[in-house]
């Protein structure tokens, strides 16, 4: 189909995934399946490698940009405008003016299609890589950066957001994952993996400005965990300090289980228009259960084309044998994994199950279940607890990145990422 620009303002987001009912599909505008990734592939997260090589020493470009996508349920198309903003480490805006580039964060040329014939849930879909081809994006300096969807219409309210890295690959990065014990818990919560992260600081650096790493795993930009010089976890070290050479551990990250899988891919079980109730029966406590192999929290959604990449209304069901300590919330690649109070379960006593309903583009998605507790004046799920439903295990196989910081003096101070490693668990039993 014949592609389209759209000219828009400029603004962007989605960590909450919009969900629709039948009765509001006519409601304007509207944004749904947000997904960010990288431009080498969409089962990999949203990170922008720059000045990395290939095996063979040539540049590697594939990494050097990410892909924005998401559906629109509009009669025509909205006045969309995508903004992109430098954070800290923290994940906060920064607000220092000499990182604000007011020509070049924020764009209204976006491409879209319209949906294919026989689609009903969305009329229109979004599909951009940043930075653009035509340089009105530009990520000035490396580190964490949000972006945020707003409509001309009304400015002031965000319409979706999302999260992604950029690393200028100036530090030399190596990670190495290994199996231990965590003694001060019973089993299987004991069985945790120990993340170490050596670093090499080039000398165009000031080595004493990198004190601080945080470890990713798989997809889980929202839940890092911090090491640095500073901080009072008994769990996390540095090492070398005052070197060139530093190696920046953790010592008691759980693994978790393999993600459970949704699989949306079949017409004739899942049939366009009806509400999706999931072959197999509810889902259940994986707290023993070693789970089937998953996609490393990504999802699978560009091969679904034509009348098969409508949306589905989906019932995830959970059933338990004991009430849980806390509020259950479901969390996967449709979200971001970054649960909101949309994906709370209910428990519906009749049939004894804690359920949720999502609409869900078709395709193939990694997700799971967590407890948590909904803090309204944060707006988002607190006291996390992402094994107690689905068990932890060493089997499992889980990708670290490691993100290294800089804290660049200039302007006052602002952080960098200037390095970048990926490691990756194994099975073996220490």
């Amino acid at each position: 189909m014949k592609e389209v620009r759209l000219f828009v303002l400029a603004f962007g987001m989605s960590s909450l995934a919009l969900a629709f009912s039948l009765s509001q599909t006519n409601e304007l505008p509207f944004i749904e399946g947000l997904r960010v990734y990288s431009s080498a592939g969409e089962l990999l997260p949203p990170i922008i490698v720059r000045g990395d090589t290939l095996v063979d020493g040539t540049p590697n470009t594939f990494n050097d940009f990410i892909t924005i996508e998401f559906d629109v349920h509009t009669k025509l198309p909205p006045n969309l405008q995508i903004k992109f903003f430098h954070c800290n480490r923290d994940w906060v805006i920064d607000q220092n003016v000499f990182l604000i580039d007011e020509y070049h964060n924020t764009t209204s040329y976006l491409n879209y299609r319209s949906a294919p014939a026989g689609v009903k849930y969305y009329t229109y879909h979004y599909t951009n890589q940043f930075p653009d081809p035509y340089e009105i994006i530009r990520f000035n300096y490396s580190g964490n950066w949000v972006f945020q969807i707003f409509s001309s219409d009304d400015p002031g309210t965000v319409l979706a957001e999302g999260r992604f890295i950029v690393v200028d690959m100036q530090c030399s990065v190596h990670v190495n994952v290994i199996n231990d014990y965590f003694t001060e818990v019973p089993s299987p919560l004991n069985q945790v993996n120990r993340v170490i992260a050596s670093v090499i600081i080039p000398e165009a650096l000031n080595h004493a400005f990198v004190t601080t790493a945080d470890v990713y795993q798989n997809w889980r930009l929202y839940n890092p965990r911090r090491i640095d010089v500073n901080d009072r976890d008994p769990y996390t070290f540095v090492e070398g300090i005052t070197s060139s050479r530093k190696r920046f551990m953790v010592n008691n990250v759980e693994p978790g289980n393999e993600y459970r899988k949704l699989d949306l891919s079949s017409l004739t079980a899942y049939p366009n228009g009806q509400p999706v109730r999931l072959l197999g029966g509810p889902d259940q406590s994986r707290f023993y259960w070693e789970g089937g192999k998953d996609l490393g929290g990504g999802s699978r959604v560009s091969e679904f084309s034509g009348i098969r990449s409508d949306y589905l209304n989906v019932e995830f069901r959970l059933e338990l044998a004991q009430k849980p300590s806390s509020d259950i919330f479901l969390v996967g690649a449709f979200n971001q994994w970054h649960p909101n109070l949309s994906d709370l379960c209910a428990y519906d006593s009749t049939r004894q199950l804690y359920t949720v309903w999502k609409w869900i583009k078709r395709g193939i998605y990694d997700y799971q279940y967590i407890l948590g507790t909904w803090d309204s004046a944060k707006g988002e799920v607190v006291k996390q607890n992402w094994v107690a439903l689905e068990g932890n295990d060493w089997r499992t196989i889980d990708e670290y990145t490691v993100v290294v910081y800089y804290n660049d003096p200039r302007f006052g101070g602002f952080d960098r990422i200037v390095g970048i490693g990926v490691g990756s668990s194994n099975a073996m039993i220490p």
